[in-house]
């Protein structure tokens, strides 16, 4: 996200006008539009005093401005790390899962259920996290706000093993699960066998073939 996205977004988050902002922040209606102006090459950057002006004015933090000043040179760093873009639903995880905090603890820290942490941790997520809840997230885990809204994708470092921590996890569920699965569906056809053996009998070559199979699963398949 660039700066002139953020100030808009802070605009509307606010529930403000273009002119209502100029006017708490002292300026004219048209200095605003230059900040908000498609066209890279006329919009304007306001100064720092401003910022802190328009922080003041919308309610949200100065440092969800001042990090997009820097914008470029984390891009820098983020690309210099060699990270991988992390999805917003497994920002939020690997940030409660930071200061080791269930979905439960989280949930009622920010006023929501634990579900709701659930729900926003999933990649089939159905709704979002509002930005004063991921405010509220930033400030318990200690995570900046612009990484955990996509803002910016600089990875913190003490994410990054968690991260590769938490993919491992994730990835050895899955193989249990798997394994599960597999067994109880060999369960199954061995259940179905039984009956229609017993339902219809058996020829020699189903028996040879059964046979051998169980030889095969007992020498193999340890």
């Amino acid at each position: 996200m660039e700066l002139c996205e953020k100030i808009r977004s802070a605009i509307d988050e606010a529930e403000l006008s273009q002119k209502e902002l100029a006017e708490l922040c002292g300026v004219a209606a048209s200095t605003v539009t230059m900040w908000l102006h498609k066209d890279p090459s006329k919009r304007t950057t306001p100064p720092l005093h401003t910022l802190m002006m328009i922080s003041n004015a919308t309610g949200v933090p100065i440092r969800e401005f001042t990090d997009l000043l820097d914008k470029e040179v984390d891009v820098g760093q983020f690309e210099k790390n060699g990270d991988k873009v992390i999805p917003d639903w497994e920002r939020i995880k690997l940030a409660r899962k930071s200061r080791k905090l269930t979905q439960a603890d989280l949930g009622e820290a920010c006023g929501v259920t634990r579900s709701s942490i659930a729900n926003w941790e999933s990649a089939d997520k159905i709704s979002s996290p509002k930005p004063r809840q991921l405010r509220r997230i930033a400030e318990i885990t200690g995570i900046p706000f612009t990484w955990l809204s996509g803002e910016t994708n600089s990875t913190p470092e003490n994410l990054i093993k968690l991260s590769s921590a938490s993919k491992n996890d994730d990835l050895e569920k899955d193989l249990l699960k798997l394994s599960k699965e597999r067994k109880d569906d060999a369960l199954h056809v061995i259940l179905d066998l039984y009956t229609y053996v017993k339902e219809h009998g058996i020829s020699q070559e189903l028996y040879e073939v059964i046979k051998n199979t169980t030889y095969a699963v007992k020498r193999y398949c340890k």
